[in-house]
């Protein structure tokens, strides 16, 4: 199949030739005996500028076929004359312009996401997105790790069941998946490097805030032969790395890292800010701010949890059980990650699970794994729409995702 040229494809090898481009038609300027057409592939533009007598509409779709020209004036440098256009099809509603797309308010760039996309700035947005997931697994993949699907419809949530979707499987209660954690850590006793996967997760969070979403996507990555966290830690900032630098975007050469003891000490004498056991919205802006003061680093790495904020999987300190081998990496003032050594000798396991108020018959399929040998192991979760949101310094999550989903949004 041939791919057809649109505007994107458009460069200055294509200059004198006579060429057929394909686009949705965004703006007309029509003077009477001249028309000038600017077409959008999403990605890029292109102006035609045509004679003819048809009358072209904001959102038709056409086939210009003319010859490439230079001009200072175009929009590109570059334009078509174009000799004859055939109309692929014909918009009924031309009320869009680029104008009045880019002024729409929040909640009708939600409604009208897909025509945004004809604007080079909102279809850069998930340009990146994409470039993101690519280089994250590109780089797992580098690794030599297995990439893997999961489950999205699961018996019971990965923390406890809480903030879950429920709904009827058949004749059998099920839930969304918050995360695909329990089945990472089982494929684990298979002695395989280490996994990773791409996918949408689901909180029954009743949250409107810019950074909460009820379906969210994740990158998730677990790593066998664990000895220490730091390891887990070290693989999670070399891939951030790496993305940054297919980006062509700094960071620091070592990401900057302080425990959760001294970053509570740091919040309550520097932004007088108390903490409990896990950090609060304001808390992770105020060592945003700290982190670039301190160590001139948009990224800082926050370790050693109290384990009555972490899931019963969470491998505990042994000098000191009150806190876990745990880890949260800030970007810019948010948390975009997650992580720790997972606790995988079977009757600790069992014991965390009941501590934290499970009953251990409903792990059962979970737990199976454990008895028949698991090496240690452990991994972190991701948040992609949290990174790019970061990374571009947008000021809603809802920007990066293209038909977001929040509590008051199931359409489209």
């Amino acid at each position: 199949m041939m791919i057809k040229t649109s505007p994107s494809d458009i460069s200055k090898r294509y200059v004198g030739q006579q060429i057929d481009v394909y686009g949705l038609v965004l703006h007309v300027r029509d003077l009477g005996r001249k028309k000038f057409i600017i077409i959008t592939d999403g990605k890029s533009i292109l102006q035609i500028v045509y004679s003819g007598s048809e009358k072209v509409r904001r959102g038709d779709t056409i086939r210009a076929s003319g010859i490439i020209k230079e001009d200072p004036r175009a929009p590109t440098g570059l334009e078509m004359v174009a000799n004859n256009i055939t109309f692929l099809s014909k918009s009924i509603d031309e009320r869009f312009d680029q104008w009045s797309l880019r002024n729409m308010n929040k909640d009708k760039k939600i409604k009208y996401r897909a025509l945004l996309l004809r604007l080079l700035e909102f279809y850069k947005v998930f340009e990146e997105y994409a470039n993101v997931t690519q280089y994250l697994r590109e780089y797992y993949r580098n690794l030599g790790f297995l990439e893997i699907f999961t489950p999205k419809v699961v018996r019971m949530g990965t923390e406890s069941g809480s903030e879950v979707f429920s709904i009827l499987y058949f004749d059998k209660d099920a839930y969304l998946a918050q995360s695909p954690q329990l089945y990472k850590q089982m494929l684990m006793a298979s002695g395989i490097k280490g996994v990773y996967e791409v996918g949408s997760y689901f909180r029954a969070e009743v949250s409107f805030t810019p950074r909460h979403l009820t379906e969210f996507r994740g990158f998730d990555v677990e790593v066998n032969y664990i000895e220490d966290y730091s390891e887990i830690m070290k693989i999670l900032e070399d891939s951030v790395k790496y993305v940054l630098s297919k980006l062509e975007l700094s960071y620091p050469k070592e990401f900057p890292v302080i425990s959760f003891k001294d970053a509570k000490q740091v919040l309550q004498e520097k932004y007088d800010i108390r903490l409990k056991d896990d950090l609060s919205t304001e808390a992770e802006k105020a060592l945003g701010d700290y982190a670039k003061k301190e160590y001139d680093s948009d990224l800082l790495f926050i370790v050693e949890f109290p384990y009555d904020s972490r899931p019963f999987y969470t491998m505990r300190k042994e000098e000191d059980p009150k806190y876990t081998y745990s880890f949260d990496l800030l970007y810019k003032g948010l948390e975009i990650a997650s992580g720790s050594k997972r606790e995988y000798r079977y009757e600790i396991l069992i014991k965390q699970i009941k501590e934290k108020g499970i009953n251990p018959e409903r792990m059962k399929w979970y737990l199976e794994v454990f008895k028949y040998g698991i090496p240690p192991h452990g991994g972190f979760g991701l948040g992609i729409d949290r990174f790019v949101r970061q990374l571009l310094e947008l000021q809603d999550i809802r920007e990066v995702v293209l038909f977001p989903r929040d509590p008051d949004t199931l359409e489209p």
